[in-house]
């Protein structure tokens, strides 16, 4: 599977999802890696905040690991986000 997704279940709960070997986070695998509510997730992705992660069904947002990690260490420190773990 080259840029193919793979998606067998686009419930909340599933835990990641691979798109040509790139690791693919949840809201909430998003939120605790930050530590900061789902809530607060949806709310700076509006706000544009944070990198607004891929569409992948209506109901269903993923953001890559490394554009998260990447957008992590250009913030300032301090603040309420906490370095991911």
């Amino acid at each position: 599977m080259s840029d193919s997704v793979r998606v067998s279940d686009c419930k909340s709960e599933r835990k990641s999802t691979t798109v040509s070997n790139r690791r693919l986070i949840n809201i909430k695998e998003l939120a605790e890696m930050i530590g900061v509510s789902t809530k607060t997730v949806y709310r700076w992705r509006d706000q544009g905040r944070i990198p607004p992660g891929k569409q992948l069904s209506d109901q269903t947002i993923r953001w890559d690991i490394r554009t998260i990690e990447a957008w992590f260490e250009r913030l300032p420190p301090a603040g309420n986000v906490r370095r991911p773990r």
